[in-house]
């Protein structure tokens, strides 16, 4: 409804105000629908309007306008693709609100782009289930009989500490999902020396809790990567991989990422196994590879959403929903009283967009533009890398911040999002680069007043030498 269409004629307006707001009122989601192909913009129109459009469009009333205080149309200051991103995906934050019509506010740029900014910010909650969930992903333990957690577990620390003098951490541990006859416990850990070490196969015992098992282990988490920002995408490949693997142990996996199209760029992900070899590098923040330095820095993951179980809104718990006397549907989007005795349609929609897909969807549109304002606002508080930093430090930080997902996310947003304290490093840094400039400027200084005292005095002893030659001659 807050979509604006090119000025008409006066004649055009009288005929179809009438009908436009009657329509709006009625059918408050039509302006979300696409506008066919012959009806839209050239690439090259620049003036607004269109013959097709001045052709068409008189002879039908027209369902998508906004008027003001004096029911003359508003200017279009805006194209009609980045209205509707504005408008249906990034006002659509809080749900549960009735649609509404009123012409003053309609006509308002400013209060609608004060609207969808305070849409935009993460909540409180959302934050705070983004930086307090378990930061690796779990270990799976799988058996063919029922066994104790906990008795797992201490087999587990207990087998580390004895046989290989690890002291194994862990922050939980639970039953997860398995088939007929089999139990399944996952167990996290609390650092990266824990991930590595129970990530080696060889370091786990043959059996535990007098039983044998089998393991499944999770991707490697954002807390042991790291990135080369610029790799060109003329390198050898495998040369550049075997020469990776070669100078350093450590590196598990090599990665060239993908942008949306599925086409290479020239950013590398790196995968360590070592937590020692990666703070390495990173403090160095260089790596050398075929006789070229490349830039390292470090991997972030995007931030896990929080989704309403009850209504599947976000950026808060089911405890705090304000649809307290009814639940909602995530196929259809339908609510209803008791959804044990609903019946659903089978329809997907999605109550955040519209679009045909389950309303927790992690590709939801809306769920993109909350989760990287969410990352942006988390990545504010991070503290780049310093001389003084130990891995441990960092690696603590890091889990802290950031969730592990295995889904990654698009190295521009991290790279083009600054941390807070930015212009006071930089500061910092200009400093330093000022007093080492001075300090070489001084030693250059010193070198030319030396170097002309030496030529004087050799001059002044040549000058002497010749004379001496003359008498003598």
């Amino acid at each position: 409804m807050h979509q604006q269409q090119p000025a008409l004629s006066v004649q055009q307006l009288s005929v179809n105000v009438t009908a436009s707001l009657y329509s709006s009122m009625i059918n408050p989601t039509v302006s979300s629908t696409p506008i066919s192909a012959h009806n839209k913009r050239g690439r090259n129109d620049t003036s607004g309007l269109s013959d097709s459009n001045m052709q068409v469009r008189p002879q039908y009333h027209q369902p998508n306008l906004a008027f003001n205080s004096n029911n003359t149309p508003n200017k279009r200051i805006r194209g009609f693709n980045q209205q509707r991103n504005d408008g249906a995906y990034l006002g659509r934050y809080t749900q549960n609100q009735p649609a509404q019509l009123n012409r003053n506010s309609l006509g308002t740029r400013d209060t609608e782009k004060r609207n969808n900014n305070n849409q935009q910010q993460p909540s409180v909650a959302t934050c705070r289930f983004a930086t307090t969930r378990f930061p690796f992903s779990p270990f799976s333990v799988i058996f063919s009989q029922e066994v104790r957690e906990k008795l797992v577990v201490d087999d587990l620390i207990k087998h580390a500490l004895a046989h290989l003098n690890v002291e194994l951490k862990t922050v939980a541990y639970r039953r997860g999902r398995a088939g007929k006859d089999e139990c399944c416990i996952l167990i996290f850990v609390e650092n990266s020396e824990s991930f590595s070490f129970l990530y080696d196969r060889s370091n786990w015992p043959t059996e535990l809790a007098g039983c044998q098992f089998t393991t499944k282990n999770p991707s490697i988490p954002p807390q042991l990567a790291l990135v080369l920002p610029t790799v060109s995408l003329q390198v050898d490949w495998d040369e550049f991989v075997q020469e990776v693997k070669s100078n350093y142990p450590g590196v598990e996996n090599i990665v060239r990422l993908k942008n949306k199209t599925q086409q290479p760029v020239r950013v590398v992900k790196l995968k360590f196994l070592s937590p020692k070899v990666r703070g390495e590098i990173l403090e160095a923040g260089e790596i050398g590879i075929m006789h070229m330095k490349y830039k390292v820095v470090e991997y972030f993951a995007q931030a896990n959403v929080l989704i309403c179980s009850n209504y599947f809104g976000i950026g808060h718990f089911r405890k705090n929903c304000p649809q307290k006397e009814e639940s909602t549907c995530k196929t259809c989007g339908e609510k209803c009283s008791n959804l044990n005795e609903y019946q659903c349609s089978g329809l997907l929609k999605c109550i955040h967009c519209g679009w045909p897909h389950t309303s927790n969807d992690s590709k939801c549109k809306v769920m993109k533009d909350y989760r990287a304002a969410l990352t942006r606002k988390l990545l504010a508080n991070v503290v780049p890398a310093t001389v003084g930093d130990t891995s441990s430090e960092r690696t603590q930080l890091n889990n802290q911040l950031f969730s592990s997902t295995t889904s990654r996310l698009p190295y521009s947003t991290v790279d083009q999002a600054m941390p807070s304290n930015m212009n006071d490093l930089i500061g910092k840094k200009l400093d330093s680069m000022l007093a080492k400039v001075e300090e070489e400027f001084n030693a250059t200084r010193r070198s030319i007043g030396e170097l002309k005292d030496e030529m004087s005095i050799r001059y002044d002893e040549t000058r002497k030498q010749g004379e001496n030659n003359g008498k003598e001659i």
